[in-house]
């Protein structure tokens, strides 16, 4: 065999056994690179980029520099969960991460997020975001084309004014959480809403038209509700966990909240309630 035939079946040997240009860890390499995004991760090492069989499935890292044309990032087929933590966005949430075809959580949390775009793919499988601790001034309604979003989580950010109707739009979301914001008005819930979580906060209403009847778990600590809270929420017969604490207006615990079978707690300190209904020690399981 001479020294052409043999580099020709080394040549081959490498393309079949995936040492190309199309690596994931590469190309993930390659696009930090160009934008001149700063890192320390090594790929595939199992902590912040896990692989299987040579694909990248998670991406859990924190960067500096940039700012990063989003819109080049690669396609990883096989991402499932994709975390970038950085000023590297100029504000803007990248709509590319909606095209991954097997993406289901994004977490964008102390990145400086003001903006979300418009042009989001409907049909992404993300099912869970996190934008905690970002600099958003607005309820992010542009989501609600997300067909398959459950989980919702916006603490920690700077949105003000009121929940809209247009909440309802968000058709399959469970849970969301919007402790530490300035917002103010009445509590708004999707039909399919499980957990809710207000604290810190304005509220001062929980909306009569809500039909959420899955809902079981509602934390307002710090709003500014008043009685007609708790004649709301012991309509609500899955409830498991209320938390009212340090609402100044409500005085009065109703005696529908004996109805209440799956109450497992119930925090009221800093509430101006003076004594308890009967009915309460009919919860067997209430701690």
């Amino acid at each position: 065999m001479n020294i052409y035939n043999i580099l020709f079946l080394s040549l081959n040997i490498l393309v079949v056994y995936g040492v190309n240009s199309n690596d994931d860890c590469s190309n993930l390499e390659e696009f930090f690179s160009l934008n001149k995004i700063a890192y320390t991760f090594t790929c595939c090492n199992g902590k912040e980029i896990e692989c299987e069989k040579d694909k990248i499935t998670k991406i859990d890292i924190d960067v500096s520099g940039g700012p990063a044309d989003f819109s080049a990032f690669p396609n990883f087929s096989n991402l499932k969960y994709l975390s970038i933590k950085g000023d590297v966005y100029s504000g803007l949430f990248p709509s590319k991460f909606f095209q991954f075809q097997n993406l289901e959580t994004i977490d964008l949390r102390n990145s400086n997020i003001k903006n979300i775009p418009s042009d989001l793919y409907a049909p992404s499988p993300v099912s869970e975001i996190h934008l905690e601790n970002n600099e958003l001034s607005g309820f992010p309604y542009n989501f609600k084309v997300l067909k398959n979003l459950e989980n919702l989580y916006l603490n920690n950010n700077q949105i003000s004014g009121s929940l809209t109707k247009e909440i309802k739009q968000f058709n399959n979301l469970k849970a969301l959480n919007l402790m530490s914001n300035n917002m103010s008005g009445e509590i708004i819930l999707p039909d399919s809403m499980e957990n809710i979580e207000v604290g810190n906060n304005q509220f001062t209403k929980f909306d009569s038209s809500n039909s959420a009847k899955g809902l079981h778990h509602f934390w307002a600590t710090n709003n500014d509700f008043d009685d007609d809270l708790l004649k709301q929420l012991v309509k609500i017969k899955t409830m498991q966990y209320i938390n009212i604490s340090n609402n100044k207006k409500i005085r009065n615990i109703p005696v529908g909240i004996g109805n209440l079978s799956q109450l497992k707690k119930f925090y009221m300190q800093g509430t101006n309630i003076k004594g308890l209904p009967n009915s309460i020690f009919k919860l067997s399981k209430l701690d």
